[in-house]
């Protein structure tokens, strides 16, 4: 905690020694063991080095400014391939893998409500509810992750341990979420556990179905739902006004940015330089409004992921990255595995007005 950014710092240094140990573990494994089904390259395994290559490459090495991500970027890639080894090899891992996600869920959801009563501190001064994380707006997206994951195996387990473990912590994140105030991360929970639900309990037939024989039913219930969501998201927009038009400033900047450099980006870390010089140009020509001028400031992140790797990487990295979580949703559903998919999108929706990417536990 006493070094700068500590408590990131501390989660990456954990990373490092787990990553040993399961170099460790794997290659042992590989020695003492017959897998079940030899590893075979992927679509998948070539985009994650493609996406490499492609921050390798726009990455300024003579200014270096993140050289501990540029590290730990490295070591994901060794973690993505040394996952691919041992779920191939040992697919039932798999289940054990979730369930892990699952309990740090019930931790840190048990955790905000410990924090929540008095009876542990957070890591922020002005704020109550932090968990592990240093705002509740980061901790609030990790709990909207792990709940489809959650109401997946509550759909579709048997074994019975597991199934009350997913209900227990699903009810913890029920309960903490709205504390956190996030309204990213109850958008992306919502999002992602409906679409879950609709996988695991309807489906594309019995949608049509209902679709070809309550045309109007349908028409008119479409109706009311888009109404209903356009509430909500007004009511949403006006719960944090300020920082909701913060946002929209930032995005619109960061637009800006992208189109100044396009294809080479800026590099990992080239964020925050670009989009100060981006945004003094904007208010010296004189086209920002007063709103604008009240809500400019000087950020480390974009607030969507998808920007700023559009701004770091260029539009080619933004393809190649966008192109990995199409694959990952589509193989996901297409091996009967909706639960991590869920995941996934639940990250996609929070990384739209959050900065999940920007912190270590999201990219494990």
């Amino acid at each position: 905690i006493s070094l700068v950014n500590g408590l990131v710092t501390g989660k990456v240094h954990w990373f490092h020694l787990s990553m040993l140990f399961l170099t460790t573990c794997s290659l042992l494994a590989a020695v003492l063991t017959r897998p079940a089904k030899q590893f075979a390259f992927s679509k998948a395994d070539g985009l994650v080095l493609v996406l490499a290559t492609i921050v390798a490459l726009t990455y300024n090495w003579q200014l270096n400014p993140e050289p501990e991500k540029m590290l730990f970027g490295g070591q994901l890639v060794v973690l993505w391939f040394l996952l691919r080894f041992i779920f191939t090899g040992w697919p039932q891992l798999r289940l054990f893998f979730l369930t892990t996600i699952v309990v740090t869920g019930l931790v840190e959801a048990v955790l905000g409500m410990r924090q929540l009563h008095g009876f542990e501190g957070s890591n922020h001064s002005l704020f109550r509810l932090t968990g592990d994380f240093y705002n509740p707006g980061p901790y609030s997206g990790y709990l909207a992750i792990v709940l489809p994951v959650c109401l997946w195996m509550i759909l579709r387990q048997t074994k019975m341990y597991l199934y009350y473990l997913a209900w227990g912590t699903l009810l913890a994140i029920i309960v903490v979420l709205p504390a956190g105030m996030s309204r990213t991360a109850w958008i992306a929970a919502a999002l992602s556990c409906a679409w879950v639900y609709w996988e695991q309990r309807i489906g594309w037939k019995k949608t049509k179905t209902y679709i070809y024989e309550f045309k109007t039913l349908t028409i008119v219930s479409s109706v009311l739902v888009l109404i209903s969501v356009a509430g909500a998201l007004t009511g949403i927009f006006l719960l944090k006004k300020d920082s909701a038009n913060g946002r929209l400033l930032l995005w619109k900047i960061t637009e800006q940015a992208i189109v100044e450099q396009p294809w080479t980006g800026t590099g990992l870390g080239g964020f925050p330089a670009a989009y100060a010089e981006t945004q003094a140009q904007y208010f010296a020509s004189g086209e920002a409004s007063e709103t604008e001028m009240m809500v400019a400031g000087c950020p480390e992140y974009g607030f969507n992921e998808f920007l700023q790797i559009g701004l770091e990487q260029g539009l080619v990295g933004l393809m190649v990255f966008v192109l990995l979580l199409g694959y990952s949703l589509f193989r996901g559903v297409k091996n009967r595995q909706a639960g991590a998919a869920g995941g996934i999108l639940a990250l996609m929706v929070f990384s739209l007005a959050s900065y999940p990417l920007q912190l270590p536990e999201f990219w494990v």
